[in-house]
């Protein structure tokens, strides 16, 4: 081979990388002397010129692959280094960010409980919002389920939509006539109490009344045996009708979760019921009447019996059932409304009522979403407090570490490397943080859910997989919040001004950035204690609202007598059990008189009844009706205004009267006097007697309801309570009733217990909650925003000592010195606490649905916030502005 040959062989040879071209030299010169020495190649000339040309073709397409197998393996090996070396910095990131704020325990410790307190208490209120408004309902196919109320003209109801529950005749023509619904059940849930026997000792169990339909509508199946037939419903079904299905958690409880429980008797309120069959666990039907009239729902049923089965009877002419429909496919709410209205107005021609059709989803947190989302809301607030107060103290920290930035600046560190640094002890603080909340919101959820008021699915309420995740979420986010500007401006400090003047370098952003912080935390702190005063102030008013009655003193206990020994064809036993306790509680030491009625005020729930002058008169109302003894207007310090009370003469022997309100009054008999009219209602018609003052009943926030009062000689109820009204505590009495009682009959079980004072207040348990909360919001976020001033103005009063220690040296005061600092924490207290009253000032409209007595703008509340603040900001300044006291001016001098 020629010089020239193989100089183009060499020429080749040099495209290839050079790893490669060692590698394949021999290789490469045998391949050209075996392809020369083939056939097609050995003429010369034409064969010569082809065989360079197919080398060199070759050699290209190889050299080809050969460069793009080195690039891509070049590629992977800097990819893998990238990895290698990314894994390893952020290892050496993590080690560096543990062993700093193992250097500053304080920061350290401060930092992890802010943000646990504010994470967790976030997290604690997502698991109420997520159990009781967001959580999926047990329901199939939810959104097609509605609420079937009805509407008469001219007759209350429970709301400005005069909703008003269905008779269980027009149940029965809905049920039959419907073609918008796919089904329709109707149900009653609040009974009372009721006596489940058989065991050592009564138990009090709650039962509810359905019909067979019902599990069916919702689409739920029992998980051990059947529900209801429909032969086992309605009056007509006589001794089918015994039969019972009982929650999953009386199973459990009560029966040891045995299997064979289907086919045993069980003795309620002296009654035998056959065991059928056993619900899925958390099964409920939300009684909503007890809802919207500000009354606590009864919570699940432990027994659910037919309609038709003792004491659940049909109650003709009574609207005590609650019905819901699963919608037809394709059927919208304004179509069933019609379909519904004609159906309802002819089967009750008299009153011709209205079809309101609502969704059953919106309609079980009716009155809900606010309230909890207010609390929700102010988390927040107390959250961004809990982050603005670490980034202060972050700022703070990053002031004295400076140098240390600097330092590694200079060395070779880049601006990048150093936010990454930063970052990561932030973003480890966070997570730390929120490890710490997640433990607060756990034992915080159980906590809201022992105070809560009975609100629906509250007991359901967890910290569940999705609230820890939650709160790991925020853990992070608060991390990188409260740590990207500090490590944004350290990253932006000039390294050799640093260096030169060491850790006095601090930068006009740095202390903007902090006031600004400050400012903030001061802002949201005066709008949760703005909310909290004017909760505060509402409850207290609510609290001191006129009752009409004199609740003090007055010791009650409450009993649910079974139809089998007090029903309503025995009612002379029930009467003469009424007088039997009267007589042996007004024997009890300490009693200075008793008396007994069907309800005191502010029950569970209040005892509604239709009213009206005449069957064909249009004035329809509502008003809660009361069974009484004689002498309890009297005993319960409700004046007669006209006519006289009720007197012992007024038995099962006299003639049925009726003492009124003056609303009722009013509403019936507008200026005329009613004493000696007719008054009827469906157990009959009475004589008003007289009238009595208005008095409030159940709910302290509405105006005194609508009532009438009847002897409980002439109409006794399954529910009888007594009342002593004690020379000393009362309390003390309740011992002393309960054997009273007893003494008369010894297989009664005691609904409740307790004082009518102890009732009122909890009346309003959901205020109190709220109130309660918002107070507390409020004490974290002013205690977090006192340790933010204190930090900012001890890192300020460190920035400034070199400035102060020459002042000083130059003969400045003390006292002028510390007041410089004070002021400035006032300034800024003042600014925070000016843009706060604002903010709160904005937000008064979402306020002022939970106030009463008591304005949204209520000037001592705002006034009194404000100057309380500023107290807070120069208190909290005072203790780090006495360092300057400590500056030894000759020091600063030396030093300098």
């Amino acid at each position: 081979m020629g010089f020239f040959e193989r100089g183009i062989l060499r020429l080749l040879l040099s495209l290839y990388p050079r790893d490669f071209r060692t590698d394949v030299r021999d290789q490469w010169m045998e391949f050209v002397q075996q392809q020369r020495r083939e056939e097609k190649y050995r003429r010369r000339g034409w064969g010569r010129i082809r065989f360079w040309k197919d080398v060199i073709k070759d050699a290209l397409v190889s050299v080809t692959q050969v460069r793009r197998e080195a690039r891509l393996e070049s590629v992977r090996g800097r990819r893998d280094e990238r990895r290698s070396g990314s894994l390893e910095t952020l290892i050496q990131d993590l080690r560096f960010a543990l062993r700093t704020l193992r250097r500053r325990p304080f920061y350290t410790g401060v930092a992890i409980v802010t943000l646990g307190l504010g994470i967790g208490a976030a997290a604690a209120m997502f698991s109420v919002v997520d159990g009781v408004l967001l959580a999926d309902v047990q329901y199939r196919d939810p959104d097609r389920l509605m609420s079937i109320w009805q509407r008469i003209e001219g007759r209350s109801g429970y709301t400005e939509a005069g909703e008003i529950r269905l008779q269980y005749r027009q149940y029965r023509a809905l049920r039959e006539q419907t073609t918008v619904f796919e089904g329709v059940a109707v149900y009653a849930a609040d009974w009372g109490e009721s006596t489940l026997g058989g065991g050592s000792r009564p138990e009090l169990v709650s039962v509810g009344a359905t019909t067979a339909s019902l599990l069916p509508v919702v689409g739920i199946t029992p998980i051990l045996g059947r529900w209801f037939l429909p032969d086992e419903e309605g009056e007509g079904a006589g001794d089918q009708a015994m039969v019972t299905v009982m929650s999953h958690d009386t199973w459990t409880r009560r029966f040891a979760a045995d299997r064979d429980v289907l086919g045993q008797s069980v003795i309620i309120n002296d009654f035998t019921y056959t065991v059928v069959g056993v619900l899925p666990p958390g099964f409920r039907m939300q009684w909503l009447s007890a809802s919207i009239t500000g009354a606590d729902d009864p919570g699940p049923r432990d027994f659910w019996v037919p309609v038709g089965s003792a004491e659940w009877g049909e109650s003709p002419g009574s609207t005590m059932w609650e019905a819901i429909g699963r919608l037809t496919e394709g059927v919208t709410v304004e179509e069933a409304s019609a379909e519904t209205s004609a159906i309802l107005s002819e089967s009750w021609p008299s009153r011709r009522p209205s079809a309101l059709i609502l969704p059953r989803r919106e309609e079980e947190t009716r009155g809900l979403g606010s309230p909890i989302f207010l609390l929700f809301g102010a988390t927040g607030l107390l959250l961004l407090i809990a982050c603005g107060n670490v980034a202060a103290l972050s700022l703070g920290e990053m002031h004295g570490r400076m140098q240390e930035v600097a330092t590694r600046t200079a060395i070779g560190a880049g601006r990048s490397r150093i936010v990454r640094q930063l970052m990561t002890e932030s973003v480890l603080l966070g997570i730390v943080g929120s490890a710490v909340g997640a433990l607060v919101a756990v034992v915080g959820t159980g906590v809201l859910v022992d105070l809560a008021p009975p609100i629906p699915r509250i007991d359901e309420v967890h910290a569940n997989p999705a609230v820890l995740a939650f709160a790991a979420l925020l853990g992070t986010l608060a991390g990188v919040l409260f740590g990207l500007a500090p490590a944004l401006m350290a990253a932006r400090e000039e390294t050799g001004v640093t260096l030169r003047s060491g850790i006095r370098a601090g930068s006009r952003h740095r202390a903007a950035f902090g006031r600004a912080v400050l400012v903030g935390e001061i802002s949201l702190t005066v709008m949760l204690l703005v909310a909290g005063g004017l909760l505060a102030r509402s409850i207290s008013q609510l609290l001191t609202v006129p009752l009409g009655f004199d609740p003090r003193n007055l010791a009650t206990i409450e009993v649910t007598l079974p139809d089998s020994r007090y029903g309503w064809d025995l009612r002379p036993a029930a009467w003469n059990f009424m007088d039997e306790v009267i007589r042996e509680m007004e024997s009890i030491p300490g009693a200075a008189a008793v008396s007994a009625a069907n309800m005191l005020p502010f029950p569970d729930s209040p005892s509604e009844w239709a009213s009206y002058l005449s069957p064909e008169d249009t004035t329809y109302l509502m008003p809660e009706l009361f069974n009484v003894a004689p002498g309890y207007l009297d005993f319960m310090g409700i004046p007669i205004l006209e006519g006289r009370g009720l007197l012992p003469s007024d038995d099962a022997d006299g003639p049925p009267v009726a003492v009124v309100n003056q609303r009722l009054a009013r509403a019936l008999w507008g200026d005329r006097s009613p004493v000696g009219e007719e008054m009827l209602y469906p157990m009959g018609s009475v004589t008003v007697v007289g009238v009595a003052a208005d008095a409030r009943q159940s709910v302290l926030q509405h105006d005194p309801p609508l009532t009438f009062y009847v002897p409980y000689g002439q109409h006794s109820r399954s529910r009888a309570t007594f009342a002593v009204r004690a020379r000393g505590r009362p309390q003390d009495l309740l011992p002393a009733m309960r054997e009273a009682l007893w003494r008369v009959d010894d297989e009664l079980a005691i609904t409740a217990s307790g004082t009518l004072e102890a009732a009122i207040v909890d009346s309003a348990s959901e205020e109190r909650f709220r109130t309660l909360l918002m107070t507390v919001f409020a004490a974290l976020a002013t205690l977090l925003a006192a340790v933010g001033i204190m930090g900012v103005t001890a890192r300020n009063v460190s920035q400034r000592t070199r400035e102060l220690g020459i002042r000083k040296a130059m003969g400045a005061a003390d006292d002028a010195l510390l007041g410089e600092v004070i002021r400035s924490a006032a300034l800024t207290g003042l600014l925070g606490v000016g843009l706060g009253l604002a903010g709160a000032y904005a937000l008064r409209p979402l306020l002022a649905a939970f106030l009463f007595g008591v304005g949204s703008f209520d000037l001592p509340t705002y006034a009194g916030v404000g100057v309380f603040l500023l107290l807070v900001s120069v208190l909290a300044s005072y203790l780090p502005g006495r360092r300057l006291l400590e500056v030894d001016p000759a020091m600063v001098m030396r030093v300098e």
